[in-house]
């Protein structure tokens, strides 16, 4: 997995007590065992890693890192800030480059050869909101999920050429 130790050891604890997977033989404890101290360094790293991101204007790489990072502490005040900051600085950069609020979406394919494309549940909710008269900031609107993350799934779907952009004056 391309995540930190501690991204992968709270995945595990969560499974474990979840009930989906369960501990066989414990391995014989060799003063290795991560420390609470552990933990806060990574964390300390995780933020750090982030304000570089932002620092180059890697908003999305710094996204990334920020939302898998308030997965496992939803009340770090730092990470929402600076996870503020990269969405905003993320939305700018694709409304400035590839996905202008006013273009409306429209399928590039049909309807059917979408049933065949693996799609997650969030690209399906925006594709069943494209109907050829919704522009890019209508469907913002009632999407559920952050704004930066609707733009990124479109700009994903664009690139995939499962929707076109018209522009809005056409």
């Amino acid at each position: 997995m391309h995540a930190s130790h501690f991204h992968v050891y709270s995945q595990l604890y969560n499974l474990l007590t979840d009930g989906y997977i369960q501990v066989l033989d414990e391995l014989l404890t060799t003063g290795n065992t991560p420390s609470l101290k552990d933990y806060q360094e990574v964390s300390v790293d995780l933020i750090e890693r982030a304000k570089e991101c932002i620092g180059r204007e890697e908003a999305a790489e710094a996204v990334d890192i920020l939302t898998n990072f308030l997965e496992l502490n939803p009340n770090h005040s730092e990470a929402g800030a600076l996870l503020v900051t990269a969405e905003s600085m993320l939305v700018k950069k694709i409304c400035q480059s590839s996905i202008r609020p006013e273009a409306i979406p429209i399928l590039a394919v049909s309807i059917d050869s979408l049933t065949t494309t693996e799609l997650g549940p969030k690209e399906g909710f925006i594709l069943s909101r494209i109907n050829g008269t919704w522009d890019v900031k209508s469907i913002l609107s009632i999407c559920p999920f952050r704004e930066a993350e609707c733009l990124l799934i479109i700009q994903k779907l664009h690139a995939a050429r499962l929707i076109k952009l018209v522009d809005s004056s056409h």
